[in-house]
């Protein structure tokens, strides 16, 4: 295993040329809030390829990997509660790898991924939530009732196209469907991008920070998400269910309003989401979401 390692990181450090390394980190602690999706920590790292073993590169065309570390915390609002009839939700964390493809034209970008991790205690969620809470001196959340220990995987799928183009605004489809043990769902977003300076698809998609102008890029968006199941609420579609489980709504909207900075090899990104009620027993929820990239 430790030689198949190695060999893996050899061939992914000689397959291309741009390379990237990013860091996200998302909270509602900014909008003075701590329930439903309340944290998330990605590292994430990307490369251009010169060539595949999964998807064939035509002239014109760019290939990406991406490798993505990820972890995420979900909260009911009474977070110090041990009874069960005031918990809107359940407890739940989500630590997981995804490996990711995509195929980049001028004004589309196809992507292929799959995701892999595990929830319960070896998330990681109770011990980094309570520690957080104990550094802060809040309340403690109990994890009275926690979505336990599975190993999950979904497969994603996305497509995005340019659909219209003007000197310095652009308008971007960007459609995915998740299917696996953790998630079910297609979304539908619709994006609007507003830039100093007209730049093609395949620009936005990559690295922004291959080049080296300097720019601020500002960027609206609405979403639509249809859920058929979303395990971190409803309980596992395998095994039999937690103590405490909530039934997923079917329609979730989310808009987004973000604003990035690019100056040479370097990117910052500051972005809030809102995102509608998941299940009849929560709120609607909007968190923040702060992004480093560095090109390589």
């Amino acid at each position: 295993m430790r030689k198949l390692c190695i060999w893996c990181l050899v061939w992914i450090s000689t397959l291309g040329y741009a390379q990237q390394l990013s860091l996200t980190v998302e909270n509602d602690l900014l909008v003075f809030s701590d329930r439903n999706y309340t944290s998330g920590i990605f590292l994430e790292y990307e490369k251009m390829l010169s060539e595949s073993f999964f998807l064939e590169k035509k002239e014109g065309q760019q290939l990406k990997l991406g490798l993505r570390l990820g972890h995420e915390i979900y909260a009911p609002e009474e977070l110090d509660s041990f009874e069960k009839e005031e918990l809107d939700r359940p407890f739940a964390g989500w630590l997981y790898t995804r490996l990711s493809l995509d195929k980049i034209k001028r004004n589309s970008r196809f992507s292929v991924g799959v995701d892999i991790g595990v929830t319960g205690n070896p998330s990681l969620a109770k011990d980094i939530h309570q520690w957080y809470h104990k550094l802060l001196s809040v309340d403690i959340p109990s994890y009275a009732y926690e979505i336990p220990f599975e190993i999950l995987g979904n497969i994603r799928l996305e497509y995005a196209q340019e659909l219209f183009h003007k000197s310095r605004f652009a308008i971007q489809s960007q459609t995915a469907t998740v299917i696996g043990t953790k998630d079910i769902y297609g979304e539908q977003w619709i994006l609007g991008t507003l830039n100093k300076r007209a730049f093609n698809f395949s620009e936005s998609i990559r690295s922004k920070t291959i080049t080296k102008a300097r720019e601020t890029l500002f960027t609206l968006g609405i979403g639509y998400r249809y859920i058929a199941h979303n395990t971190l609420l409803e309980g596992s579609l395998i095994y039999d269910k937690p103590a405490l489980v909530k039934r997923a709504l079917h329609h979730m909207f989310i808009g987004k309003l973000g604003m990035q900075w690019r100056r040479e090899k370097n990117m910052f990104e500051i972005y809030a989401n809102m995102n509608s009620r998941e299940a009849r027993s929560v709120k609607h929820h909007i968190y923040i979401g702060i992004k480093y990239i560095r090109g390589l």
